[in-house]
């Protein structure tokens, strides 16, 4: 958030919008440069399985879809494919810089 964007929130007391899933799916397809029907397709691709593991982590982190089933049908997977990837980025955020930076950058964009 600028300066400018800051003062209009103060002065106008005005929220910033919430996370929608929406919202994430657009960040995270730009951030990969992938479309949302190749994010949700079945190529195993390794940028499209990036960009859908850290759309996966982020539905789970920010709560936007409340079971793991649901999430798992959000990109046509299983719930399995969401505890793994769950696991696997929770873990390689907290040992990897490349994978910590990139979270942080997708997260000021959101």
């Amino acid at each position: 958030m600028n300066q400018l964007d800051y003062f209009i929130y103060e002065t106008l007391e005005v929220a910033p919008s919430p996370l929608t899933k929406g919202r994430l799916l657009e960040v995270i397809c730009n951030q990969f440069g992938v479309t949302e029907e190749q994010l949700k397709g079945k190529s195993r691709n390794s940028n499209l399985n990036q960009a859908r593991q850290f759309y996966i982590w982020f539905l789970y982190k920010k709560g936007l879809i409340r079971t793991l089933v649901e999430i798992g049908e959000e990109v046509n997977r299983n719930h399995a494919t969401v505890i793994h990837t769950r696991n696997k980025l929770d873990y390689e955020s907290k040992q990897y810089e490349d994978v910590k930076l990139l979270s942080k950058e997708i997260e000021s964009r959101l």
